[in-house]
């Protein structure tokens, strides 16, 4: 790997080192403009490095040269640059790539900046005869241009800078996209013009999502149960005792439906994994809640309202997976009464139906929940053992995934599973 890395390198400098006697006769301003290049990139991006360099190259040489250097070097001989566009201008490339290339090319052009800024400075002063003479900067306003920002395709549709058919977005991202990040960022729906979402768009756009999020990597899940056992066994150790249960889901689930997001009705991945999942903190809450009273202060602590002195719960929820591969598909809730719920008018059956669709993980995945509960915290409590409440957290849990459900829309059916 080593050798394949100094060998590019090789190739930076021997590029470079051709391109820098080209860049102008005037050896100060030539290393007035590479000495600037790599910070600019790193503080505003590749694009705009390039529209700069662009823009004073209307009137200055050196600014085109170290352009032109730049692009031939990205375009025509750089290898680690995954290039799918063929435009001949770089900028046109930048932006009609996603943003993966996008990175892949700033990284390139950094390390190839500075190779040409080093050999510059050989060209300036290659005896090393003291430094050159310092140049009066010029103002942050003094010669500046205007020039039109680079942005990558896939940033610019998710902004509503460019248009995209709902189906056809997913194409632009990479088939192990973190489908958390492209829920929660990336939906091309936004319409900058009127300031609004296309809402007559967004079936498609949550179709194509929830096609791609159910591609999930076996392997990855595999791992992630791989580590919840390993912890299980570590508290087992400990004097723990753990329960592990696996069911089938036998309703759509949804979670964080009323949470913030631009189509009205949210969905919760997991933010590293891109996976559905369901909090060990919203576990515990709903077992508790089924749990009868005797068991809650040594399983769950006390109340905040209690006034005996302070006391830790014994329970570890863990997070709740899939246990292999799983679905997502949309489901549809239509409101008649929308204005009505908003105290507008009063309900008539004058009202349309207003269709709005949502994310839910489709019945018959399988899911795994892990619960561990500790041995009392005083060796010399009166408490119950972990093992006298094991059997009350399983009872308490089976009942909650079977009879009481788990995440939103309870109410209406969704949440429920089997555990035989």
């Amino acid at each position: 790997m080593s050798t394949v890395s100094n060998s590019l390198d090789m190739e930076r400098a021997r590029h470079a080192a051709d391109s820098a006697p080209k860049l102008g006769e005037d050896l100060e301003a030539v290393t007035s403009v590479t000495d600037r290049m790599p910070g600019m990139v790193v503080t505003n991006g590749l694009g705009a490095s390039l529209a700069f360099l662009e823009a004073k190259g209307e009137k200055d040489q050196v600014h085109a040269r170290v352009y032109d250097n730049l692009q031939g070097w990205l375009i025509n001989k750089s290898k680690t640059v995954p290039w799918n566009s063929q435009a001949e201008k770089l900028q046109d490339r930048l932006m009609e790539e996603n943003s993966l290339v996008y990175r892949a090319a700033q990284a390139e052009a950094l390390k190839y900046l500075s190779w040409l800024k080093r050999l510059a400075k050989v060209h300036e002063n290659p005896r090393g005869h003291g430094p050159r003479p310092q140049k009066r900067r010029q103002g942050r306003n003094e010669g500046s241009q205007k020039y039109s920002m680079v942005i990558p395709k896939d940033t610019r549709i998710s902004v509503g800078l460019e248009p995209v058919k709902p189906d056809e977005w997913m194409k632009l991202f990479p088939e192990d996209a973190n489908a958390s990040l492209l829920f929660t960022r990336f939906l091309p729906l936004w319409n900058q013009a009127k300031g609004l979402v296309i809402k007559a768009d967004k079936r498609k756009a949550l179709w194509s999502l929830a096609n791609r999020a159910s591609k999930c990597d076996a392997s990855l899940l595999a791992s992630i149960h791989v580590r919840q056992e390993e912890r299980l066994s570590v508290l087992e150790k400990e004097g723990f005792k753990t329960v592990t249960c696996e069911v089938c889901q036998a309703t759509p689930f949804v979670s964080r439906l009323g949470e913030s997001h631009p189509f009205e009705n949210g969905f919760f991945f997991h933010p590293l994994y891109g996976i559905p999942f369901l909090p060990g903190s919203g576990l515990k809450g709903a077992v508790r809640a089924a749990l009868a009273k005797e068991f809650r202060k040594p399983l769950f602590g006390n109340e905040k309202k209690e006034e005996d002195a302070e006391h830790r719960g014994r329970a570890v929820f863990l997070d709740a997976f899939p246990g292999g591969k799983f679905r997502l598909q949309v489901d549809i809730m239509t409101p008649h009464h929308g204005e009505y719920l908003e105290g507008k008018m009063e309900p008539t059956d004058t009202k349309n139906p207003v269709p709005v669709p949502f994310l839910v993980v489709a019945p018959g995945a399988k899911w795994v929940f892990r619960v561990a509960v500790g041995p009392p915290l005083d060796s010399e409590s009166t408490e119950p053992s972990a093992a006298e409440l094991v059997d009350p957290v399983k009872e308490a849990l089976e009942r909650v995934l079977e009879w009481h459900g788990l995440g939103a829309k309870k109410s209406s059916g969704y949440g429920s599973f089997v555990t035989s």
